[in-house]
This record gives C-alpha cells, structure tokens and sequence, in this order.
C-alpha cells in the first residue's frame, strides 16, 4: 500500500560567523575559531499530515530552527560542534504545536599526528516526534547509514537515535591510501529498539588525478527488538552480513563527485540459511565548508573523514599563446 504524501516548502535562513581577526604573523594566523548562530523559518503545506490511506488531513505549518555551530581548525586537529531544536506551530491542528519537534547535535573530531596518519570520529544525536523523519538520508550527517534508521513508524511518536564512529586512516605512499572505520548506531522508537554495528577496511589508488580505484570489505551486524502496546507480540530478530566490494570514484569538480562500487554480499539471518545476493552502492558527495575570518574566503574544505587531505596540484594549462599584430 501506497501513502501519498506532498510538502510544499518555503524556507529562509539566516547566519552570523563570528570569530577573531587573523593577524599576519600571530598564532591566530594558523588556527581559527568560529561561532555560527543560525535561523532557519519555514513554512510548510502537507496534504497528508498523518500519512494514511484514507481520510487524508492537510495542514499549513510553522517551524523555527535556532541553531548554533562552533569549531576550532588547525594543521593537526579540526574540531567541529553542532546543535539545534525545531519549533513548530500547526494551522488546523493546534495540539500539535510544540516549542520542541526535534534536537539535533553533532560532534566532529580529526587529528592528524604524522603526515600519513589520520585519527577520526564523528558522533551524533537526534531526538523527534516524527519517526519517519529518520528514514530520509540527513545531508547534515552524511557519515550515517541509511540502512541503521529504516523501516520507522510513519506515527508521530518520539523517536531518539544516536551513532558513535571512530575511523583511522594511514597514507602508505601518495597514491594509495587505507581507511577502517566502525559504526554503532542505535534508534528506540515506539518500542522498536535497533542497534546497527558497521565495521569496513577500505583501500584507495589513485589511478588518475581524477579517477580512484576502490576495494571495500564490510562487515554488518543488525539487531531489533519490538515490544510495548504498538506490537502484538514482543520480538526480536538478528542477521549479520559480509561484502567484498570493487569500485571506482571519479572526481567531476573539487566540489563534487560519483563513486559506483559492486560485489557479492552474504547475509546470514537467524532462523534462514544463509544468501548470496549482488551489492551495488552508488554515491555522491560534496565537501563540507564553514567559513571564518581565520579561514580562506568561501569557506574551507575539510578531509574526509580518516583519510588525510591531499594536497593541491596546480592545473594544467592548455592556453595558446596570443600573437601580436604586426603593423
């Protein structure tokens, strides 16, 4: 069965970097700080408020997010906080108004001790009254699986979820880099209970400045647990999973690219025998920036998680050389 659902969204943001001056010369010169207040007003139109089949109620809502970002950078360390909470005011339903709808926070962390070595973590919290929120990607944590908040209740119950994700990355020459990350996610909503544990070992080589090759192997073990008066019966269930992957990354703009990745995966679930099914991850991604008085104009871009930043190359030129008319 199919709900429909539609939104029509108006939405004006506001923002304020503040941080000290960089002075040529001085410490602040190398390491900036930063402190982000942010606004964001929306105004919204949905034609099926609760997601049913039938009997479809539409409604116009309010929402106010105020938010704070903060952050240090320097060579070594990159440190990078967030936090916000959404109000939200119903036209038609007034006793779903609520000065909290939804928190969000993030904490980012990289260090880099040597050169071809990076540390990493990135941890998150969310808490909301709508469950289903959860099973949509967040561009604002782009490091959490999908897959650890699928299947919610589309019921307006409140919903937490939390992940921790510490990784290591190590350079063994300028084109070949190895990364090993490990993921614990949890999300407790209306009695369900689902932990997600991620462990993956994955080796980059850098073909050409613009291609990468990739092989990845993953390990994945999901677990849930339902119980309370939405289900009729407690119960819980377990599979675990392995894939062996290749793929291949390609670099369109310093802003943007795709990586396509495919591999045999095994599942092995509790109570079934075990299945060999076909892995076929696609991706794009963008880097991440903030901008402030100590940083570059237009923001800075920030290494991938575990894996150390490269260093630029300048481009090649291509230009012919111009002659001068002769009189």
């Amino acid at each position: 069965m199919t709900l429909g659902h539609r939104a029509a969204v108006l939405v004006i943001a506001v923002g304020l970097s503040v941080g000290p001056l960089a002075h040529p010369g001085s410490a602040l010169a190398q390491a900036g700080y930063y402190v982000t207040p942010l606004l964001t007003v929306s105004e919204t139109y949905d034609d099926n408020l609760f997601l049913t089949s039938s009997n479809r109620q539409d409604d116009f809502i309010s929402r106010f997010v105020p938010g704070l970002k903060a952050g240090y950078q320097s060579e070594p360390l990159t440190l990078l906080g967030s936090y916000s909470f959404r109000s939200a005011i119903y036209d038609k339903h007034p006793l779903l108004d609520t000065p909290v709808e939804s928190q969000l926070g993030s904490l980012t962390l990289t260090h880099r001790p040597t050169e071809v070595l990076t540390l990493g973590f990135d941890g998150a919290y969310s808490r909301t009254s709508i469950a289903s929120e959860l099973n949509q990607p967040n561009p604002a944590l782009p490091f959490i699986p999908v897959q650890a908040t699928t299947g919610l209740l589309t019921a307006r119950i409140t919903s937490t979820f939390y992940t921790l994700a510490p990784s290591i990355g190590y350079s063994f020459d300028t084109l070949t880099r190895g990364k090993a990350t490990y993921n614990y996610a949890v999300v407790e909503s209306g009695g369900l209970s689902t932990t997600t544990q991620d462990v993956a070992l994955q080796l980059d080589r850098e073909i050409t400045p613009r291609d990468t090759g990739l092989l990845k192997t993953y390990y994945r073990h999901f677990e849930s647990t339902a119980s309370g008066p939405l289900f009729s019966s407690s119960a819980s269930a377990s599979s675990d999973s392995y894939t062996v992957t290749a793929g291949w990354k390609r670099r369109f703009t310093p802003q943007w690219d795709a990586t396509v990745e495919a591999g045999p995966r095994l599942t092995d679930a509790a109570g079934t025998t075990g299945r060999v099914d076909l892995s076929l991850p696609r991706s794009r991604s963008t880097p991440f920036g903030f901008s402030a008085s100590p940083l570059p104009r237009g923001g800075c871009r920030l290494p991938q998680r575990g894996v150390p930043p490269r260093r630029r190359e300048r481009p090649r030129s291509t230009s012919s050389t111009r002659r001068r008319p002769t009189s």
